[in-house]
């Protein structure tokens, strides 16, 4: 089966990210209508985050990784899973409170918002860094040769032809 979750995990930034707006316009200006769209848009971002939470935890145990990437991986994990948590809770109250609750919705926005924007720098580590879930694979420099650059080893794919299959150093 092949990892869904780099296609899904954009739509829960954004949509949580359009509704934390909505709803800071909505509280600095009392306006309903803000407030209803970030309602929609948050219930809409805790479904996001469920499947890219879901497809995340599938993905987890199918791809390869160091050591050090795995204690990345189970940080970017509980981050982001935090993260879902709070959503989640937001949509809760969005259907189940009758009244208003704009000052814990806010206060809860903007803390799912750090763990989430932190959870997102760690998921783009692993790809950028580690080449997880890429057909990259990042290569440590030899000890003997201190002062060089890591470079990044291109692992032949099927379609590949010969001439191009070649192994590309590319310095960082």
């Amino acid at each position: 089966m092949q990892n869904v979750h780099p296609m899904l995990i954009h739509f829960p930034i954004a949509l949580f990210l359009t509704a934390m707006i909505f709803d800071l316009v909505s509280f600095a200006r009392r306006n309903e209508s803000f407030e209803n769209m970030a309602s929609k848009l948050f219930i809409l971002s805790a479904i996001a985050f469920i499947a890219s939470a879901i497809t995340g935890l599938l993905a987890e145990n199918s791809v390869s990784h160091s050591e050090e990437a795995h204690h990345i991986m189970e940080d970017h994990k509980l981050f982001q899973l935090i993260a879902t948590g709070i959503s989640v809770f937001i949509a809760l109250l969005i259907f189940f409170v009758k009244k208003r609750m704009q000052l814990l919705r806010l206060v809860l926005t903007l803390l799912g918002a750090g763990f989430m924007t932190y959870g997102s720098y760690l998921g783009g580590e692993l790809v950028y860094r580690f080449g997880i879930g890429t057909n990259v694979q990042v290569i440590k420099p030899d000890s003997n040769r201190q002062n060089e650059q890591p470079i990044q080893e291109v692992k032949k794919d099927s379609t590949e032809t010969e001439e191009h299959s070649d192994t590309h150093e590319h310095k960082h």
